[in-house]
């Protein structure tokens, strides 16, 4: 059977059709780094099924990821202190916050 991958969203499959084809060896294994709920449940059939293999969501947890990560929050750090808009790999969740800080920062 096939293998089917998730790093992204617990979400994205049907575990119980995932289940099903494990069960009926359609599905050859399952490996995931996310869950449909968190923390999930040890005792769920899926979980517990011999060709299911989850970690606990740290798949991206690795030193690469970790400089990466640490440049793109310095980046956007020095670009707000310069009055700029943080950049393009920062997501802005409180527009008005990042706008008066851009503004303090160009008209003191």
């Amino acid at each position: 059977g096939a293998v089917l991958i998730n790093v992204a969203r617990g979400g994205l499959f049907d575990k119980d059709a995932v289940f099903r084809a494990l069960e009926s060896g359609h599905l050859g294994y399952l490996a995931s780094d996310v869950a449909w709920v968190e923390p999930v449940d040890p005792n769920d059939p899926l979980v517990r099924h011999p060709n299911a293999y989850f970690t606990p969501h740290v798949g991206g947890v690795t030193d690469v990821s970790y400089d990466c990560m640490g440049a793109i929050v310095a980046e956007a750090a020095k670009n707000v202190l310069r009055g700029q808009a943080p950049g393009s790999d920062v997501t802005v969740v409180n527009h008005e916050a990042a706008a008066a800080a851009r503004s303090a920062k160009t008209h003191p």
